[in-house]
C-alpha cells in the first residue's frame, strides 16, 4: 500500500473530492470531554481511536433505511455547513474549524485507547468524569471529529500520514509547504 505525507489542509481538499459513500480506515487522537471540577485527569487523558467508518453517506436515507420512516428531512446540522461534493467535510465559520463526518457501525466499532500523561490507562477509572452517551435515536451513529485530529487515513488504497509540513522534492531542490 502506497504511503503519502500531507498536510491538513491537503486532506481536506482530497476528502471534499469523495462523491459517495466510502469506507475508510483512521486513527484520531482527541481529547475526551470531561468535568473540569475536581477531575485529576482533566485534559491529561488522550484517546486513540482506530477503525472503519463511513464518510460520505447520505444521513436522510440511512434514516429511512432503518426506521421505514419516507421522505425524512433532517434537522440542520449543529456542527456547521457541510462542504463539497460528498458531504463529509464540514466547516464552522465561527470557529474556523474544518470537520469530517463519519458514521460508525456497531458490527465493526472502532477501537479506542486511552492514555494519560504518556501512560495506558482504563477508560473505568475516569469515567465517571465524562459525560453519558447518548445513541441516535434512528440507529445512524454519526459523528464529527475536527480535521486537525486525524493522524492517519486510508482512503482508495492510499494511507495518508497527517503532518504539519511536508518536504516535496524535485530534482535536486527541497520544498517546504505548510
Amino acid at each position: 500500500m502506497d504511503t503519502q505525507k500531507i498536510t491538513i489542509s491537503q486532506l481536506v481538499e482530497i476528502l471534499k473530492l469523495q462523491k459517495r459513500g466510502t469506507f475508510i480506515n483512521f486513527t484520531i487522537c482527541t481529547i475526551p470531554k470531561m468535568r473540569k471540577t475536581n477531575n485529576p485527569f482533566f485534559d491529561k487523558v488522550t484517546k486513540t481511536t482506530t477503525g472503519n467508518v463511513l464518510i460520505g453517506g447520505d444521513y436522510s436515507t440511512r434514516v429511512e433505511n432503518n426506521t421505514g420512516v419516507e421522505n425524512y428531512i433532517p434537522e440542520k446540522c449543529n456542527v456547521g455547513e457541510h462542504i463539497g461534493e460528498g458531504n463529509c467535510i464540514i466547516f464552522n465559520e465561527n470557529k474556523q474549524r474544518f470537520y469530517l463526518q463519519y458514521e460508525w457501525f456497531g458490527e465493526v466499532k472502532p477501537k479506542s485507547e486511552f492514555t494519560f500523561e504518556g501512560n495506558p490507562i482504563e477508560k473505568q477509572l475516569f469515567e465517571s468524569y465524562m459525560g453519558t452517551f447518548t445513541p441516535n435515536k434512528f440507529g445512524v451513529q454519526i459523528q464529527s471529529v475536527m480535521v486537525n485530529n486525524i493522524k492517519f487515513l486510508t482512503l482508495n488504497k492510499v494511507r495518508y500520514e497527517v503532518v504539519e509540513s511536508v518536504e516535496v522534492t524535485t530534482e535536486n531542490t527541497v520544498e517546504e509547504t505548510v
